[in-house]
C-alpha cells in the first residue's frame, strides 16, 4: 500500500471521528423532544397528557442535563404513586415507567383509600372495578375500618352478598350490602352480629319491607319498617 493510499485512509478516518463526535456534540444541546410513558395498567389517579406535560416542564435543559433523579423525586411525590423510574434514549427521548398504588375504597365523597392506607383526592380517577364506600371522620382510624370492613365482607359473601357501604361514626358501625339490607352493628363484636343477622332475618315477618335491623343488643335485634 503506497503512501498516498495511506493518508487517504488516515484523513478519511479522521473525518469520521470528527463527523461522529461532531453529531454527539451537537445532540447533547438537544432538548427533550419526545417522552414515552409506560404504565403497569391505565394510569387512575392522573392522566398521561398532564404528566408529559409536567416533564417537559421540568426537563427545561438539553437532553444530557437533565436530572433523572429529580424528575423521578418528583413524579414519585404525587398523589398515588407507588413506583417510578426514567430512563434517558438518546438524543432527545425521555422513558417514564410508572405504577400506581391499588384503590381499596371511596373514602367520603371524592377520596380514595390506598392499599398502602394512605387517603388521597387526585384530580382525575380512572378506574373501571368495583370498590366499596367508606363513610367516616375519623380518618386516623381507617386500617381498622378497612380491617372490619374485610371480615363484615367475607361473612356476607358466605351468604351471596356483599358490603357496599360501610359506615363509621363515633365508634359505631352501620353497613349497607348489595341485597339492599341496612344493619346497624355498634361498636363491638360487629362480625358476629352479622353471622347472627344472615342466621335469623329471613324468619322476621316481612324482613324485605325493612328499613333497616339494628344488632345492637346483647341478646337479640329489632327492625324498623319501611
Amino acid at each position: 500500500m503506497n503512501k498516498a493510499v495511506k493518508r487517504l485512509i488516515t484523513a478519511l478516518l479522521c473525518f469520521v471521528i470528527f463527523a461522529v463526535v461532531a453529531t454527539i456534540v451537537l445532540s447533547a444541546k438537544e432538548r427533550v423532544k419526545s417522552i414515552d410513558v409506560v404504565s403497569n395498567d391505565t394510569l387512575m389517579y392522573v392522566s398521561k397528557q398532564s404528566l408529559i406535560d409536567s416533564l417537559l416542564e421540568i426537563s427545561h435543559e438539553d437532553w444530557f442535563s437533565v436530572n433523572i433523579e429529580d424528575i423521578e423525586r418528583e413524579i414519585y411525590n404525587k398523589p398515588g404513586v407507588d413506583y417510578t423510574l426514567i430512563k434517558k434514549i438518546w438524543p432527545s427521548t425521555l422513558i417514564l415507567y410508572i405504577y400506581d398504588r391499588k384503590p381499596l375504597a371511596y373514602w367520603g365523597g371524592n377520596q380514595i383509600l390506598l392499599d398502602n392506607m394512605d387517603i388521597i383526592e387526585p384530580d382525575t380517577f380512572n378506574y373501571n372495578g368495583y370498590l366499596p364506600m367508606f363513610i367516616s371522620s375519623d380518618n386516623l382510624s381507617r386500617e381498622y375500618v378497612y380491617d372490619t370492613y374485610c371480615r363484615l365482607n367475607s361473612v356476607a359473601k358466605k351468604h351471596g352478598d356483599e358490603v357496599t357501604i360501610v359506615s363509621y361514626e363515633g365508634n359505631q358501625f352501620h353497613i349497607e350490602t348489595s341485597s339492599g339490607y341496612k344493619i346497624y352493628l355498634g361498636s363491638k363484636n360487629a362480625d358476629k352480629k352479622l353471622v347472627l343477622f344472615y342466621d335469623t332475618y329471613k324468619g322476621v315477618k316481612d324482613f324485605s319491607n325493612a328499613e333497616y335491623f339494628d344488632m345492637r343488643y346483647s341478646n337479640g335485634f329489632s327492625v324498623k319498617y319501611l
